[in-house]
């Protein structure tokens, strides 16, 4: 008798010990991402590399063609595009929602991008980021940026 309360208590519990996992891996792909934001931003290859998995894939905001990483292509080749894109705008990110479900964490964010030249319209843009655990660290596997359909 004393073994099935037992067990029922270690069925109970486990739910409960992972919601607690989720709610920290929340916030660790909170910084995860933060730190991805600030790496692109700046054109820090070598943490974008860190922060990228080898074999990501996705789309950029003006592109209709899939990058996708892998042997011989990889975040050296794909930064120097993104900062030469990312520097005609200051972006702003006015509402970003965060959810992990065990070894996939997703981010989709909403942001306003101010033009430096003021002849170029803002934009309204969308994104979606999807990482994956690897050996306890989040890695950015997927991601797509587009235009909203209206302006905020």
């Amino acid at each position: 008798m004393r073994w099935i309360a037992f067990i029922l208590a270690l069925v109970l519990a486990s739910p409960l010990s992972l919601r607690g996992q989720d709610g920290a891996n929340q916030e660790s792909l909170k910084s995860v991402h933060g730190l991805l934001t600030q790496a692109v931003a700046s054109g820090n290859v070598s943490m974008i590399g860190n922060l990228v998995h080898p074999q990501a894939l996705g789309f950029f905001r003006d592109s209709q063609q899939l990058v996708q990483l892998r042997s011989g292509y990889g975040p050296a080749d794909v930064v120097p595009a993104v900062v030469a894109d990312l520097s005609q705008f200051s972006s702003v990110p006015y509402d970003s929602v965060f959810r992990v479900a065990g070894d996939v964490g997703i981010v989709c964010q909403t942001s306003n991008s101010q033009p430096k030249d003021s002849r170029v319209k803002p934009r309204y843009l969308r994104s979606t980021y999807v990482y994956t655990l690897v050996q306890g660290n989040w890695k950015l596997l997927s991601w797509h940026t587009s235009d909203t359909p209206l302006g905020k």
